[in-house]
């Protein structure tokens, strides 16, 4: 797997009852896996994703590092959905000039 790679999201997953824990499922496999082989990009993710730094020093702090993957998961999810509720609420009309019409 490339690293920039997430494993595939099923098809079905938005409709399930269980998708909220079975996104966190695969954040949480995903964070697990760079924690183990590449805690930079493991970072540098986290740093595109705008997940606060006050979140992540306070779980690299406070926490054991058995406890990390699932409270880096639930950081990113929470980050994430915030995100998408921003989005939601903010109106941005397109832009008309001449040379932006993709």
């Amino acid at each position: 797997m490339d690293p920039l790679e997430l494993p595939p999201i099923p098809t079905d997953l938005a409709n399930r009852p269980d998708a909220e824990e079975a996104y966190l499922d695969l954040i949480r496999k995903r964070v697990t896996q760079l924690l183990e082989s590449d805690t930079d990009l493991l970072f540098s993710h986290l740093y595109r994703l705008d997940v606060s730094e006050k979140a992540l020093n306070l779980i690299l702090t406070t926490q054991p590092p058995e406890l990390w993957p699932e409270l880096l998961a639930e950081a990113i999810w929470a980050r994430q959905k915030a995100r998408l509720n921003s989005k939601k609420q903010t109106r941005v009309d397109p832009i008309k000039e001449k040379g932006w019409e993709y």
